[in-house]
């Protein structure tokens, strides 16, 4: 297929033909999706079904969303951004909608050409809110904002998906075509089309459109697949020509220009750009974008708005922008009507445009420059106190507010505190400053304490990290060597990193302190040392000194250990508490990999029932066994029954050391109830049965 030939007659069978096998791989997706719905993190679930009537084929449709921080956690089943379902006549799921998968900036993209191949497609992006396109059976179009169908709330009341309907309908009058055309293409050929509804008459975003410039503008067709397949720019180009959409301009290069922040659109200003390019590792489509100026300029000086009429006080990253919070602030006293419906997307350019004319009247240049880092740093002064927080994981308190409590606290006796604890987060970070600059108004300066975790491979600082947590063995509030979910959660926190950006620097800190990920503890020590040195003046200990402090640091034993569970009233339990020991991740062993030759046929069996759909299973346990060792509990039995290859199918709660391997209760279990040896045991009958319910996976 030739990328830059634009094809006279569209035929999608020549890009992908979905078949019946990818039905019903779709099929089965969804079915994850609701098994992911059900899932609760922290603060939702993974994944949320939105139940819609699209009231002109009667049909229940399903908008799938999550928030948006999940999709760098990697706990997904998907990463489109814009998912739509329906139950079949038959039964069957089938995406009716699938967007794109979320893509982000460049520079969260690192190695760019190591991992992905050309040619790259870079596509200008428009500014304004995503518009998706299908068919249902019946030949009725399907039309939606990102999660909803847009059902209006108020008679008068005009919706995205309607606003979308409504020039939907102008482009195809244009070129002779129907909805009903449109949606029996879609449905027959399993596409969603795309688009940017861009109408300043409807709501204002940051750049500006004419009306002539208005409308839909097609960017993508994808399939309705689980995987992100789209099409050719060449062929998207073709399709909007054919239906009536306005086009998104675009070129082919086999690698990224340098300059490409420098160039724009001939038409109008634009957000900036949208590269579309193939993973090596697999030949999936793979989107990153590239944001550029004016537009990040126009979108801060609107946040500055909005900041100010909340009555909330903006921190600018341009130097133009300081300009602009004092021109604002003086118009909202001397003419507030121009900001009345600020909120709802009226006025954003005119107020815009306004501020660009007074600026220029003034005999200056419109300027792009960024605040630098000796002007970001405030005019010297003698602070009173000095918070420093390091950008890592260390936890000591629990509780947030209480941490915040124990920071002001602390400085109510000393001048400078380190906040110790995780804060591998921006909310993290800003909810802790705020906490201490409300507590003491203008009198703290801030220093970051920064690891930065974009300079190596995430493989590499996973292998650093539990190198270091070995060495360090329990001496830490919750990360444990023995603890099996130790590289799970070494990569949690790896995907959940946010780095310290320019932005957060001018917003939060005044100070950055850089360090080496794969340096030592004493070679950091010395440059945090030196930085604080030139900073807050400390003096430099002597070497002896330092030296003592970092043996006392290895030495030390963290008094506050993390436990999730209930009191017992039992010795066995206590130590198990007390010392961390409880098992994270209770399970019922089916078969162990130290056996899987004896059993090779079960083994194989297992791998079927952990490849497929999670299966659950309710599992009834009647007795609790405890040593001066362990504490297990007993299995009675499982429904549907599900064989073990264990004598006595358990559940082990902990054990009271490393050294004693949670595999004893297999031996305790035989000696105690098959072969009657209760010596040092106790065999405790439950009062009634406890029953959980799990589901059949292979065990990390």
């Amino acid at each position: 297929m030739d990328p830059y030939k634009v094809p006279s007659k569209l035929d999608p069978d020549t890009i992908y033909t979905v078949t019946e096998k990818d039905l019903q791989k779709s099929h089965e997706f969804v079915k994850l999706l609701y098994v992911a719905g059900a899932k609760e993190t922290k603060k939702s679930r993974i994944m949320k079904p939105n139940e819609q009537v699209h009231k002109p084929s009667g049909l229940t449709i399903y908008s799938w969303k999550t928030n948006d921080w999940n999709y760098k956690k990697g706990i997904l089943p998907t990463k489109a951004r814009g998912l739509f379902t329906r139950v079949t006549e038959n039964h069957k799921h089938e995406i009716l909608i699938r967007g794109y998968d979320k893509f982000f900036n460049v520079n969260e993209w690192e190695n760019i050409y190591a991992n992905t191949k050309s040619p790259y497609e870079i596509t200008h992006k428009e500014n304004g809110c995503i518009i998706f396109i299908s068919g249902l059976p019946g030949d009725h179009i399907l039309i939606t904002s990102k999660h909803s169908l847009g059902e209006k709330q108020k008679p008068d009341e005009i919706t995205h998906a309607g606003k979308g309907e409504e020039w939907l309908n102008k482009h195809l009058e244009k070129v002779g075509k129907s909805k009903k055309d449109l949606a029996s293409y879609l449905y027959k050929y399993k596409l969603t089309a795309v688009a940017e509804l861009c109408d300043d008459s409807f709501q204002e975003h940051v750049l500006e459109y004419t009306p002539e410039q208005s409308g839909l503008r097609l960017h993508g067709i994808n399939y309705n697949l689980p995987e992100l397949k789209t099409w050719p720019m060449n062929y998207v180009t073709a399709f909007a020509e054919e239906w009536g959409f306005h086009k998104t301009k675009y070129s082919i290069n086999n690698f990224i220009p340098d300059n490409i922040k420098e160039k724009n659109s001939e038409e109008h200003n634009i957000e900036g750009f949208v590269i579309r390019t193939k993973l090596k590792s697999s030949n999936e489509d793979f989107f990153f974008k590239i944001k550029k100026e004016p537009y990040l300029l126009y979108r801060e000086w609107r946040e500055i708005t909005k900041a100010l009429l909340a009555k909330k006080n903006p921190r600018p990253t341009y130097k133009l922008s300081k300009h602009y919070i004092e021109w604002v602030k003086e118009k909202m006293k001397s003419e507030p009507s121009l900001f009345k419906d600020y909120t709802h997307y009226r006025g954003i350019i005119r107020i815009r445009d306004l501020f660009l004319e007074y600026w220029e009247n003034q005999g200056f240049k419109k300027s792009f420059e960024k605040i630098s880092e000796k002007k970001k740093e405030p005019k010297p002064k003698q602070y009173k106190k000095t918070l420093i927080v390091p950008i890592a994981t260390n936890d000591d308190i629990q509780n947030r507010s209480k941490f915040h409590d124990a920071i002001i606290k602390q400085f109510e006796d000393i001048n400078v505190v380190f906040a110790d604890r995780n804060n591998h987060l921006i909310n993290h970070r800003e909810t802790l400053i705020k906490a201490v600059r409300d507590a003491f108004p203008n009198d703290v300066r801030t220093i970051a304490i920064y690891w930065d975790h974009h300079k190596y491979d995430f493989e590499r600082i996973s292998e650093i990290t539990s190198e270091r947590i070995s060495s360090r063995g329990n001496n830490h509030q919750t990360l444990k060597a023995e603890n099996p979910k130790l590289n799970e959660i070494i990569w949690r926190f790896l995907n959940e990193f946010e780095p310290l950006g320019n932005h957060e620097m001018c917003n939060l800190f005044d100070h950055a302190i850089e360090l080496d990920i794969l340096d030592n503890t004493e070679t950091n020590l010395m440059k945090v040392i030196e930085k604080l040195h030139s900073i807050i003046g400390i003096e430099i200990p002597s070497e002896e000194r330092i030296k003592a402090v970092l043996k006392e640091a290895n030495n030390y034993t963290p008094e506050i250990h993390k436990i999730v569970s209930k009191n017992v009233d039992n010795k066995v339990y206590k130590i198990l508490k007390d010392n961390n020991r409880i098992i994270v991740e209770p399970h019922v062993t089916l078969i162990h990999r130290s056996v899987k030759k004896l059993y090779q046929d079960y083994w194989e069996k297992c791998k079927v029932m952990c490849a497929g759909e999670p299966q659950e299973v309710k599992v009834y346990i009647d007795k609790l066994v405890l040593t001066n060792e362990l504490m297990t509990f007993v299995v009675k039995k499982t429904e549907p029954e599900v064989e073990c290859k264990n004598k006595v199918p358990h559940v082990t709660v902990g054990t009271i050391n490393k050294k004693i391997k949670p595999s004893k209760s297999n031996e305790v279990l035989e000696n105690s109830l098959i072969n009657g040896i209760t010596k040092n045991m106790e065999i405790v009958q439950l009062d009634s049965e406890l029953i959980l319910t799990g589901i059949i996976k292979k065990f990390q």
